[in-house]
């Protein structure tokens, strides 16, 4: 039934499930539907035309040969015999297009036609929908609630008059008899005028149970009830409702409503367009500002008209009523102790901001943020609602706001304002250091203090504070020794003395000031690492080895002369015996293996480490992986040192965490490619101090990586060490072993 209008289904047409419940299925050729001509469907005689529909094309037409012509795309979807249709269907010779034809007559010069190429999917539902406006001429089509081509055809009166068919065309209407839609059509609707874009929108973004309509027009559900007060809320606030022809409220309506003030003095506050939400614009915020009885007039956007009531709300009396204090003039600071640069003001204000003429109310102002001490007359009368401060002035510098209060009235706080500061002209330890031990931060850091001539501290001062060694020997200072000065603070976070000692430190600040000396401070020496000074070159199974002398030092990597811990040396790495006089105290701070033997068939490395139980916590010290021969019979390669980009030690090389660094080195002459030791190259983490070793050495990569990367060219050996990101900042040794047992070593920092 369309428009009480009962349509005839022609040949197998049944249906389907739709987009909204159940949808027209055509499925043969001759399917369709069929609806007499009736005054209710000439929808040409409108001011304009709009037909629409949901899609699903499930292939191309059906269609009887043609002798000449060919139809592409799903097929007819609403159509009047001799007059206005809409296909899809391309005459470009293309499945995916959208046609319309605004006819006059049957002759092909009374047709308007419009067509979108490629704008409309062979298959899937799909919203496809036609307008034409007679005022404007606009002809448009639209696929998705979007508008895909439009050209003016200028004022016609398109031919509604006849059969209305939907998914099929009359047999005698064109050349070659009748087509067929191939697929669904759901929610046919029809319209005497053209619809808008957001109309045609709110048909293809339709959810729910069916395709709803759009509004016609809007009625008010709620007038504003008059608050009475300049700056409160309405109560109750407006609502107003989109309707459609029978003044139903369209669920699904979202169109934008806007309110103004029509008649009568004051301002509207608040959020005066809404859109609709399922057909409703509900207002939440509106208010009047200032005085008098205005009255607020309701208008929807795309210009629907009122079908109900008024539009206009009744008088709205609204007063003003003292309700809170307002800056007019914020405060600009000065010097610290002189009258502020520019003095606040400030207004007796109502709910909307609004100043109160002829309130007289005692406004006080203090400090609101920030530190410093205000003075001068703090209270002052208001007049004709104008509070004006004229001598405040701020002691102490720094960023700072002013709060102000009146008795029953909500109070306001100022925008952040600075006084300046006096310039520095002394310094002062305000934290002295403390907790020193030999190449540790100290515990406490010191903290050093610019202060003006009235002993406040200066905080606009800037620059920075240079620490240094007053009094003491023996001793270097080191860490950051320079700190920036931030607020007339300087603070030091790893300020510390290497090496033991009585000092005290000078601090200097720049710009020039006197400087100042710290308290005497006592640094002491704890043992914190070993330190390996010789070591034997090549280990014999069974044979003692020459001596290992290793030094105990602190943190700063200075020797502690006056330590006699014992040390205990072990198999670091690997399986072996070690059999002699293992254990021993230092002396001196030195402490010497000799006589030690070792008994292993692979490479080891060895351990290191202090077992008394008086000893600070001292991290195993894990030497490189050296080659046990099995006869002290094998001759030593002529190592020749490392070549660029590496240098032999004492170098420290500087090295990109994360690059390839090639590891090149020559032994006079090529001795063929099994020279490595097993296990080598290798590398393990070290202190940045002095390099000794902090972890036991790994293989830089697997045995048969290096074997298949070893290289021998250009009279040097090439082996390439992919290193890690990760040790950017750290430090480590790399050791390469040949089969001769002994090691070369390099000293790596990595940036």
């Amino acid at each position: 039934m369309v428009a009480n209008n009962v349509g005839t289904l022609v040949g197998t047409t049944g249906y389907t499930t739709g987009h909204f419940g159940q949808a027209f299925s055509f499925a043969a050729f001759g399917d369709g539907v069929v609806v007499p001509p009736s005054p209710t469907l000439n929808i040409g005689a409108g001011t304009g035309v709009t037909m629409a529909a949901w899609i699903n094309g499930l292939g191309t037409t059906f269609q009887p040969p043609l002798p000449a012509q060919q139809v592409h795309g799903a097929g007819p979807i609403i159509e009047y015999n001799f007059g206005v249709h809409l296909w899809h269907h391309n005459q470009q010779h293309s499945d995916d297009g959208l046609f319309a034809n605004m006819a006059v007559g049957n002759g092909s010069a009374d047709w308007r036609i419009l067509q979108a190429p490629h704008a409309f999917p062979l298959t899937g539902w799909r919203h496809a929908a036609t307008t034409y406006d007679k005022a404007s001429g606009a002809f448009s089509l639209y696929v998705g609630g979007v508008m895909v081509e439009t050209m003016n055809i200028g004022s016609i009166t398109p031919a509604t008059t006849t059969t209305l068919r939907i998914g099929a065309r009359n047999v005698g209407s064109f050349v070659g008899g009748q087509f067929t839609f191939n697929g669904a059509i759901d929610e046919v609707q029809l319209y005497n005028r053209g619809l808008t874009g957001p109309e045609v929108l709110q048909l293809a973004t339709a959810t729910g149970t069916m395709c709803v309509p759009p509004p016609v027009g809007f009625s008010v559900l709620q007038m504003p009830g008059g608050a009475g007060e300049s700056g409160l809320p309405f109560s109750p606030q407006p609502q107003i409702a989109l309707v459609d022809a029978n003044g139903n409220i369209v669920s699904n309506a979202t169109t934008a409503v806007s309110a103004a003030i029509s008649s009568g003095s004051g301002t509207l506050l608040g959020t005066a367009t809404v859109n609709a939400v399922n057909g409703v614009a509900t207002f939440t915020n509106l208010a009047i500002a200032g005085t008098g009885s205005p009255t607020i007039t309701f208008s929807v956007v795309s210009g629907l008209p009122v079908t109900g009531g008024s539009a206009t709300s009744p008088a709205l009396p609204t007063v003003q009523v003292a309700r809170k204090i307002g800056i007019s003039t914020q405060p600009v600071g000065g010097q610290t102790g002189s009258p502020l640069a520019t003095q606040p003001v400030v207004e007796v204000r109502d709910l909307a901001g609004l100043l109160v003429p002829g309130t007289t109310n005692p406004v006080t102002v203090s400090i609101g943020s920030g530190t410093g001490t205000l003075s001068g007359t703090t209270t002052v009368n208001a007049v004709n609602g104008v509070a004006a401060f004229g001598n405040l002035v701020v002691t102490g510098a720094g960023s700072m706001t002013l709060a102000f209060t009146a008795g029953g009235l909500t109070g306001t706080t100022s925008n952040l304002f600075t006084t300046a500061a006096l310039p520095a002209t002394t310094i002062a330890i305000l934290t002295h250091p403390a907790g020193t031990e030999s190449g540790l931060p100290f515990a406490t850091q010191p903290v050093i203090e610019l202060r003006d001539a009235s002993g406040a501290r200066a905080t606009s001062a800037t620059g920075s504070v240079t620490a240094s060694i007053a009094t003491g020997t023996g001793g270097t200072i080191a860490g950051t020794v320079t700190a920036p000065i931030v607020n007339g603070l300087a603070t030091f976070t790893d300020l510390r003395v290497n090496g033991p000692g009585t000092f005290t430190l000078r601090f200097t600040p720049t710009p020039a000031l006197p400087a100042v000396t710290s308290a005497s401070i006592t640094v002491v020496q704890e043992v914190r690492q070993l330190f390996v000074l010789s070591s034997p070159a090549v280990i014999v199974t069974g044979v003692a080895m020459s001596p290992w002398v290793l030094e105990l030092r602190d943190a700063a990597g200075i020797k502690v002369a006056s330590s006699t811990y014992l040390v205990r040396m072990g198999i670091g790495v690997g399986s072996g015996a070690v059999s002699g006089a293992n254990e021993q105290n230092a002396v001196a701070g030195v402490v010497t293996f000799t006589n030690i033997t070792v008994v292993a068939s692979a490479p080891v490395s060895f351990a290191f480490w202090v077992v008394d139980a008086a000893a600070p916590g001292i991290a195993h010290l894990y030497t490189s992986q050296l080659t046990v021969l099995a006869s002290n019979t094998v001759t030593p390669f002529g190592w020749a040192g490392f070549l660029q980009p590496l240098d032999s030690l004492p170098a420290t090389n500087k090295v990109e965490g994360g690059s390839t660094v090639p590891i090149k080195f020559t032994i006079g002459g090529n001795k063929g490619l099994n020279i490595l030791a097993a296990g080598y190259p290798a590398s393990q983490p070290a202190s940045c101090t002095d390099f000794a070793s902090t972890g036991p050495a790994t293989p830089i990569a697997s045995a048969a990586v290096i074997a298949a990367d070893f290289t021998y060219s250009g009279n040097h050996y090439q082996i390439n060490w992919k290193t890690d990101k990760a040790w950017d900042g750290t430090c480590r040794i790399l050791t390469v072993m040949l089969t001769d047992g002994i090691a070369h070593r390099a000293n790596i920092r990595f940036k």
